[in-house]
């Protein structure tokens, strides 16, 4: 009787040592597990930076490569509040009625914008003014029509590229709808465009003499 005790006190023991053994090596897998878990999320975190720094640098190179190709310089615009002070107090006979401003820029290329509305009655004119600064051949991307000729003519009006004080320039206009555009771009930085609702051929080509095209270049240091 006392052998079969010893027998089975020592295979109790036995076990018991075995499911503690067990039980240590699943805590430590858990931990190695864990230890896994955070070297790979660290890994992952340094690829992600590198990834992102080589990013950079190529967009760096790719921006660098594109100021050589198109000629872009660093080089400021002029402010848009002196821009909106030489807007005119009236277009055609239309009254000035507001106007806003902003100056933007991306990887040193800077861009000044000033937009003014004139309202009167049913007669209204949108003025936006861009100064592209140092933005060099790329101007000609802005301003596509600029390097192309276009004749043409409907029943309803007209489409053609011609030149405004010796600046290339692109007139639009539709009789019945009384809707014209004129677009002009001016010493290869300014591009100025004039659109009009509710007013005849003859009210655009007076607002597009309303802008003062001198002023607006003088601003230029």
């Amino acid at each position: 009787m006392k052998n079969l005790f010893v027998f089975m006190f020592t295979i109790f023991s036995a076990y018991a040592m075995t499911s503690c053994v067990n039980l240590e090596t699943e805590e430590q897998k858990a931990e190695r597990k864990k230890e896994e878990v955070q070297d790979e999320i660290e890994e992952d975190l340094a690829k992600a930076k590198d990834d992102i720094s080589n990013a950079f640098d190529n967009l760096g190179d790719a921006l660098e490569g594109l100021k050589k190709k198109h000629n872009i310089e660093s080089k400021d615009p002029v402010s848009f509040r002196d821009m909106k002070k030489a807007l005119p107090r009236s277009l055609a006979g239309v009254d000035f009625e507001e106007s806003e401003g902003q100056t933007t820029g991306i990887l040193g290329i800077k861009i000044s914008t000033v937009e003014a509305t004139y309202q009167e009655d049913d007669a209204a004119f949108e003025v936006t003014i861009v100064d592209v600064a140092g933005v060099g051949k790329l101007v000609k991307k802005m301003a596509k029509w600029s390097e192309f000729e276009v004749d043409k003519e409907t029943r309803d009006g007209y489409e053609r590229t011609t030149e405004i004080d010796g600046h290339p320039a692109l007139e639009k206009y539709n009789e019945r709808r009384e809707k014209g555009e004129t677009s002009l771009l001016v010493d290869d930085r300014f591009i100025i465009t004039i659109k009009g609702e509710g007013v005849s051929e003859r009210q655009m080509r007076r607002a597009v003499d309303d802008i003062n095209i001198r002023k607006l270049t003088r601003l230029v240091d």
